[in-house]
C-alpha cells in the first residue's frame, strides 16, 4: 500500500511542477508560444559566471521572434557573462543545424545570421 501511495504522490508532485515550469516558460517568453526545442548543450563557461546553452529547433520557419523569445527564456540561466544561441536547419546545408540568432550578454542584444538560411 505505501508503494502505490509513494507512486501516487510522485506523480501528482511531477504534474505539479511541469505545469509550474510551462507557467514559467510562459511568463518568461512575454505569452509567446514557445516552439518545440531541445536544449543540445548547457556548458559552463567558467572562470566566466555563465552558461552556454545552445537550443535547437528542427524547424527551418522558425521565426525572428521566436527566436527572441527562446533566447529571453533561457538568458537567466545562462548567466551575466553567458551566451544562448539557437539553431535551425539551413535549406541551403542539406538541413544541418547551423546557429541563427546569439545572445552573449555583452549588451549588444541579439543578433541574427542570416547567411546560411538566406
Amino acid at each position: 500500500m505505501r508503494i502505490l501511495l509513494s507512486i501516487f504522490l510522485l506523480i501528482i508532485a511531477g504534474s505539479i511542477s511541469f505545469t509550474i515550469s510551462q507557467a514559467d516558460v510562459k511568463a518568461t517568453a512575454g505569452g509567446t508560444e514557445m516552439p518545440i526545442h531541445t536544449i543540445a548543450e548547457n556548458d559552463s563557461l567558467a572562470p566566466k559566471n555563465g552558461r552556454r546553452i545552445e537550443i535547437h529547433v528542427n524547424n527551418t520557419n522558425l521565426t525572428k521572434d521566436e527566436c527572441r523569445a527562446l533566447i529571453n527564456t533561457y538568458r537567466k540561466k545562462a548567466g551575466p557573462e553567458g551566451q544562448v544561441g539557437v539553431h535551425k536547419p539551413s535549406p541551403m546545408n542539406e538541413n544541418r543545424m547551423f546557429p541563427w540568432c546569439v545572445d552573449n550578454m555583452d549588451e549588444k542584444g541579439i543578433f541574427f545570421q542570416d547567411y546560411f538560411f538566406e
